[in-house]
């Protein structure tokens, strides 16, 4: 998991401390104790309105995609990053 971290929803990307922080901001008043489930898409949600039409679909090759470096921020690198990104990507976060 992310450390745990509140951001301006303005400077949230679509990584962990993003849909953490997001969350964290949704969930007040006990709200996520009982909710995480539905928090935590509401903040996958959130942060993801607008990809399809962003007009980032096509890059050249041997280019990464620029949310391949906000997907990794701030992650460990290796097995320990990649495990983290899975179980994000799976909807398992938090």
């Amino acid at each position: 998991m992310a450390p745990s971290t509140k951001m301006a929803l303005s400077r949230c990307q679509f990584n962990p401390a993003g849909v953490q922080s997001v969350c964290t901001q949704l969930g007040k008043d006990g709200l996520s104790d009982l909710y995480q489930r539905q928090l935590n898409a509401a903040a996958y949600a959130f942060l993801s309105s607008g990809f399809h039409t962003d007009g980032h679909h096509s890059l050249p090759p041997k280019q990464f995609h620029e949310f391949f470096k906000v997907a990794r921020a701030n992650l460990p690198t290796g097995k320990a990053g990649r495990d983290v990104r899975s179980v994000f990507y799976n909807g398992n976060w938090l």
